[in-house]
């Protein structure tokens, strides 16, 4: 059996007075998988939303198996990188390719008020659980689609992945060391693309909900991913501007100011070693502003 994830409630203090959550009570099926979907339908449930993340008999999400490291014996618990964007979910094993777990899915998504998938375009068509299909079970199913160029377009059939989206859309090429220090592109640490459109994917589900409040309606939102990795990087303009500057902030007047140059006499570094060194600050800021 899966074992499902949900956070642990702490026990109220007596002096503790109950506090509802914004979106408590909300109804939420999450079809997603890996990062970017699951990030919008975790946002939802550290609101208060009920959501129930869809999984594969057996295997479930392909990020159990993401580690190490994991939050329990490695044979049967679960890496730290799924339960770090599914909390506060309960978890049910569908099998989207029977017939009858299509069915199950049909009438779970007319008793919710959301429904998160990051398929590739065509397969819940393909499943009949495409939007077309659910609104006529549910008028008013938020239904977000998570893909990475589109629903159309010459690229739509393409899947994308992080790295390959903070390529594309122009994120790497301002980050790494700066060209002075013989440095090139580089993905950020994180998989910021993924966490970035689920946190856009989250925000167009609440405004959704907000309108519709006053028209008793669904819609259909469509995220993309690399929309959400260019706009992060949109305000920077083109050409020679798009190279790697390191740890600066890309010329903005800012750093020419007194008071951000005054920081390094208050502002300690942590190199790693567990001690704080000003000096080393200083040099590294004022490096970059002279």
């Amino acid at each position: 059996a899966m074992c499902a994830v949900a956070l642990t409630e702490t026990p109220l203090r007596k002096e503790q007075t109950y506090v509802k959550s914004a979106l408590e009570g909300l109804r939420v099926l999450d079809l997603s998988r890996v990062l970017a979907g699951p990030w919008a339908g975790q946002t939802l449930a550290d609101f208060g939303a009920d959501v129930v993340k869809v999984e594969r008999p057996k295997s479930g999400d392909d990020t159990r198996s993401w580690g190490p490291p994991f939050i329990g014996p490695e044979a049967n618990g679960m890496s730290a990188y799924f339960g770090a964007a599914n909390r506060g979910k309960d978890s049910l094993c569908v099998d989207l390719g029977n017939p009858a777990g299509q069915a199950l899915l049909r009438r779970l998504a007319g008793e919710c008020d959301v429904l998160i998938e990051n398929f590739r375009v065509g397969t819940m068509a393909r499943f009949g659980l495409d939007f077309d299909t659910l609104r006529g079970i549910n008028n008013q199913l938020i239904y977000c689609s998570l893909t990475a160029f589109g629903q159309d377009g010459p690229e739509c059939d393409t899947a994308g992945y992080d790295a390959m989206i903070q390529a594309s859309g122009g994120l790497m090429s301002i980050t790494g060391a700066s060209a002075a220090e013989g440095g090139e592109p580089q993905k950020v640490g994180v998989a910021i693309a993924d966490i970035m459109c689920g946190m856009y994917a989250a925000t167009a589900i609440i405004a959704a909900l907000h309108e519709r409040a006053s028209s008793g309606r669904g819609q259909v939102i469509e995220v993309r991913f690399n929309d959400s990795d260019a706009f992060g990087v949109w305000f920077i303009g083109s050409g020679d501007r798009l190279k790697t500057k390191g740890n600066t902030y890309l010329d903005f007047e800012l750093l020419q100011q007194p008071l951000y140059q005054n920081r390094c006499h208050v502002q300690p570094f942590h190199d790693g070693s567990g001690t704080a060194d000003h000096t080393c600050q200083c040099r590294r800021l004022g490096r970059y502003l002279q």
